[in-house]
């Protein structure tokens, strides 16, 4: 899953990228648009957050009507 390209932004169309964050939990992984002036911006806590970087690429290629099964 490592190797799965990201779908564009769902908002803008922009790139998406994979990011991480560390803090006293461990690693975590979400997935942003690229684009400075989307609207999605960058979350870190909650639905957004996952423990590695296969959830947050499954979850971000996952769109409306969509199972993330």
């Amino acid at each position: 899953m490592n190797n799965v390209e990201l779908k564009p932004c769902p908002f803008c169309g922009g790139e998406a990228k994979v990011t991480m964050t560390h803090d006293n939990i461990g690693w975590m992984y979400g997935v942003a648009c690229r684009d400075v002036g989307c609207v999605l911006g960058e979350i870190w806590r909650g639905p957004d957050t996952f423990a590695s970087e296969r959830l947050a690429k499954k979850y971000w290629n996952t769109r409306k009507g969509e199972s993330n099964e």
